[in-house]
């Protein structure tokens, strides 16, 4: 089923109305209430974004002389770094507004989705009848972490199941992401996918990958236009959230791509793939992906112990063990600079120069990485 035509996207410098957002199959519907809430919601989310700058004037003018003064030396690290901020004004203000916004988001969204959940769930349980590219493990444990967490104050996080063939928060996510980004990711909200996909084709225009591993996939944003950049490449989309995953799946069906399969599974426990399901059910093992790749997931991950080093791209290849040839990582994280940098291999890579610390889970994902790359430098 092709995403109905909308009428051209309004220049950049605007946020565009939702009625501009791709329909699917499996596109929750709004009313004009629910649209113009979300149109609302989209164009504070841009103005608190104009704001900004100004806990940069309130960090440089009061809370880092203030800590001066009462210690006798600057701020160090991240935790003293939040503890000053949250006592300042500006910053009270600025993160009330930001975190009403937010949840004003999720409860716009889940509202729209839950009105007609059943009729969702029915759709993409249609699509998703009987395909051997939708792999679910009931028995897959859900990380402590997400567990714990109602990721950007989404009400269960990625993976809470309301009942049977439940997508709604997938559902939500999708409907959603418009107001997180101020409508800037395009009208299929996968502006993040197709910057990576287009960012390999015009580096490595020769490169011509057969099997693809996402990790953290979602509902496949990012996915999919790597799966259409690479038509006869096989994708393994992995996430460990089943709405995710049943909602993502039946999305990429109504849209016509059948090249990606969707895997339930944690990334940090890759090392068991090599003689666990998913290993024999779909081929996993040492040498078995050309290109493995994670977009928008290492900000949702946990929090490391004291002295982990921080994420970057000098992080990113000294965990591995063997260096990697192709990982293109990055960040919707709102400390994230996205940049290139070189692997040992030679080879350039789109990273994210992020400060959040590195995770024990993130540094065991990437150490497993290197023995199902199928390209190694030699």
């Amino acid at each position: 089923m092709e995403a109905a035509v909308a009428p051209s996207t309004p220049p950049a410098t605007h946020v565009p109305a939702w009625h501009h957002v791709a329909r699917h199959a499996v596109m929750p519907e709004p009313t004009h209430d629910e649209m113009a809430r979300f149109n609302f919601l989209a164009n504070l989310t841009k103005r608190i974004s104009m704001l900004s700058p100004g806990n940069r004037i309130a960090w440089d003018r009061r809370v880092q002389p203030s800590f001066n003064r009462e210690h006798g030396h600057p701020i160090e690290d991240r935790a003293d770094a939040r503890t000053a901020m949250l006592a300042d004004p500006y910053f009270q203000a600025w993160s009330a507004i930001r975190r009403a916004n937010m949840e004003m988001r999720q409860q716009a969204g889940r509202s729209m989705v839950l009105r007609q959940i059943n009729e969702l769930n029915d759709k993409a349980k249609a699509l998703n009848e009987g395909a051997s590219t939708l792999r679910l493990d009931p028995t897959s444990k859900v990380p402590y972490y997400l567990e714990v967490t109602d990721n950007h104050c989404m009400p269960g996080s990625y993976h809470t199941e309301l009942g049977p063939d439940d997508v709604s928060a997938a559902a939500n996510y999708d409907c959603g992401i418009f107001v997180t980004t101020g409508g800037s990711l395009g009208r299929l909200l996968d502006g993040g996918g197709k910057a990576v996909a287009t960012h390999l084709r015009e580096t490595w225009p020769t490169f011509s990958p057969k099997r693809i591993l996402d990790l953290g996939c979602g509902l496949g944003h990012n996915t999919l236009p790597l799966a259409q950049a690479y038509p006869d490449a096989e994708v393994i989309a992995v996430d460990t959230g089943a709405p995710m995953l049943r909602y993502g799946h039946a999305r990429a069906k109504s849209l016509g791509i059948n090249n990606v399969t969707f895997v339930q599974a944690d990334a940090q426990f890759l090392d068991s793939w090599d003689d666990g399901r998913w290993a024999r059910e779909l081929g996993i093992g040492p040498g078995s992906f050309d290109y493995i790749q994670t977009v928008m997931f290492w900000h949702e991950t946990r929090r490391s112990t004291p002295g982990w080093r921080p994420v970057g791209s000098r992080c990113m290849w000294s965990s591995l063990s063997t260096p990697t040839t192709w990982i293109c990582s990055s960040s919707s994280s709102a400390t994230g600079t996205r940049g290139s940098t070189t692997s040992r291999s030679g080879r350039r890579c789109t990273t994210s120069m992020c400060s959040m610390p590195w995770s024990r889970s993130a540094s065991r994902a990437l150490t497993r990485l290197h023995s199902v790359l199928r390209h190694r430098p030699s």
